[in-house]
């Protein structure tokens, strides 16, 4: 399997080579820790680097059953490598579970505040800090300077970012200069969701969208992802295999009169 490490993005690439479709976490914890240097740069340029992976997990519940691998990207996020098709490739990652957990240090640059946070070196959008949403923890921010916190309510833009309120430090404020970290767990540790051309995208909105009536919408939506049912490793393809294996054995079961 290839592997490419992007260390100079924000967040950090971990990139798993096309054709692979399958990630197995203790292959990425092996990868991670013989190989975190990109290609061509010397290793003493990568000392100073932050590390790119925590793990844990193999803890022995029971003689022979142990709990799975827990991997913690660190300001990292993975990505199987982009391909021009077929339309649709089902990707996964087994054995374990993958998190990604965001840290992003700057200052204040805005006016004094206790709920807004400005800084404008920073790329709060790009980097990945999440608005506050219900289904998971937030992001918390943290003023070094005066040791104070707060909870990320809204992510205003690349370089503002709305909080629920400084608490319990010496003035509780944003003030120019301040030392700020924003932190937290990713809803996705994974960069993008399917490998889609640009054209067949616009094609595949393009049928849906004129498709008017639900039943039709719903009908462009199925041949959209079936369009490639004989490409291997496609959605097409795996489903009609189970729905081939289900007609199989709907024959047996009327053949046998049961």
């Amino acid at each position: 399997m290839d592997w490419g490490i992007f260390s100079r993005s924000s967040p950090r690439i971990v990139q798993v080579g096309s054709p692979s479709t399958e990630l197995v976490i203790q292959d990425l914890v092996d990868t991670l820790r013989s190989n975190t240097l990109p290609a061509g740069e010397a290793l003493l340029e990568n000392l100073d680097d932050d590390k790119i992976l925590d793990d844990d997990g193999k803890i022995p519940i029971q003689p022979g059953l142990q709990t799975g691998i827990v991997a913690t990207l660190q300001n990292a996020k993975l990505r199987f490598e982009p391909r021009a098709g077929p339309a649709f490739v089902l990707c996964t990652i087994t054995e374990g579970d993958l998190v990604t957990f965001l840290e992003d240090n700057g200052s204040q640059t805005g006016a004094d505040s206790n709920t807004v946070l400005i800084d404008a070196a920073a790329d709060y959008l790009t980097f990945g800090i999440e608005t506050k949403a219900a289904d998971k923890d937030p992001f918390i921010v943290e003023n070094i300077t005066d040791g104070s916190q707060a909870t990320v309510v809204t992510v205003d833009s690349g370089t503002q970012i709305t909080t629920d309120g400084l608490v319990g430090g010496s003035d509780n404020l944003f003030q120019a200069g301040d030392v700020i970290e924003v932190s937290g767990f990713a809803t996705s540790p994974i960069v993008g969701s399917a490998f889609t051309t640009v054209s067949y995208a616009a094609s595949v909105a393009a049928s849906i969208v004129g498709a008017g009536s639900p039943a039709a919408i719903a009908a462009a939506t199925w041949d959209a992802l079936t369009a490639d049912h004989t490409v291997p490793g496609s959605f097409g393809e795996k489903i009609g295999l189970k729905l081939l294996s289900f007609g199989k054995w709907l024959a047996v079961r009327g053949g046998s009169g049961k």
